[in-house]
């Protein structure tokens, strides 16, 4: 495991220091200790105290790409923008989950269409994280550093990113990055993201998917298990949520021996060790 890198305080104005960030973070940091409080009694709530751990990752971690972008030094940048096209690459693909999995199954079993506002506000940050990600890649090739062949392409193709989308990233330059369009680019979607994760939540509650029966529930969950592991690259996703939580609040995550814990944190962060000095909490990866 690589020194862990510090990780820099917001610009002036940046949109980390707005109330509706502060007002998010409060509303996951309430989750998780709901969570913590009281172990999970049911399918139910199994399947709802996985969101909060989930959430605190991707924005933990997209927030720690927004801070470091512009301060990377050229010795790291290889490994940061592998750590990036993780995190880019895992939001992706839990975004595609629940667009194609949970939303449509939730939706049949409580005879709702309660997902809809939620997947407009999808529709406006998710194309953002896509140009993110290919920006990522385009540097990738001008620094000379081969695509890591365990991460899927994106699947959404830079041509159909809507040009203001991704005006702040310049895929003609030769510059192999440019850290402060970085920061300028998810200055435009990340308050919107941050404040759509209680909205999300909140939908989930508003869907009364508690009205469903407990062996309906339960295959959900299972299914949605089996779903996830399709497309889930363990050598990113488990560090990513390992490493951008508390560890008291992850090592039952997976599963509840530590001694199995600590060789799933060696095995599956072990590949791309170097990649997560970038994140909130390396030291889970020790």
């Amino acid at each position: 495991m690589s020194a862990a890198i510090p990780t820099p305080r917001p610009p002036e104005g940046s949109w980390m220091l707005r109330p509706e960030r502060k007002a998010a973070w409060d509303y996951l940091h309430e989750a998780m200790e709901c969570k913590r409080s009281r172990p999970p009694a049911d399918a139910y709530d199994e399947y709802t105290q996985g969101a909060p751990v989930t959430h605190t990752a991707i924005l933990r971690s997209l927030e720690q790409v927004y801070l470091h972008a512009p301060s990377v030094k050229d010795a790291d940048l290889a490994d940061f923008l592998g750590f990036v096209e993780a995190i880019t690459f895992s939001v992706a693909d839990h975004h595609r989950l629940e667009e194609d999995f949970i939303f449509p199954r939730v939706n049949a079993l409580t005879q709702t269409t309660i997902w809809q506002p939620v997947s407009d506000e999808h529709e406006r940050f998710i194309p953002p994280v896509f140009a993110l990600w290919h920006y990522v890649r385009h540097c990738r090739t001008l620094l000379g550093v081969p695509q890591p062949s365990d991460i899927a392409e994106p699947w959404v193709s830079l041509d159909a990113i809507p040009t203001g989308v991704r005006n702040c990233l310049d895929f003609t330059s030769e510059s192999e990055w440019d850290g402060a369009a970085v920061q300028r680019h998810m200055e435009t979607f990340m308050l919107g993201f941050a404040q759509h994760i209680p909205f999300e939540a909140e939908s989930s509650v508003a869907a009364n998917l508690r009205k469903a029966t407990a062996e309906d529930i339960g295959k959900l969950l299972g299914d949605l298990k089996k779903e996830s592991f399709k497309t889930m690259n363990l050598h990113v996703q488990l560090p990513l949520v390992w490493t951008h939580n508390e560890m008291s609040d992850v090592k039952h995550f997976v599963v509840e021996r530590p001694w199995l814990n600590r060789g799933l944190t060696w095995w599956f962060g072990g590949r791309h060790a170097t990649w997560w000095k970038f994140s909130a909490y390396p030291q889970n990866l020790a």
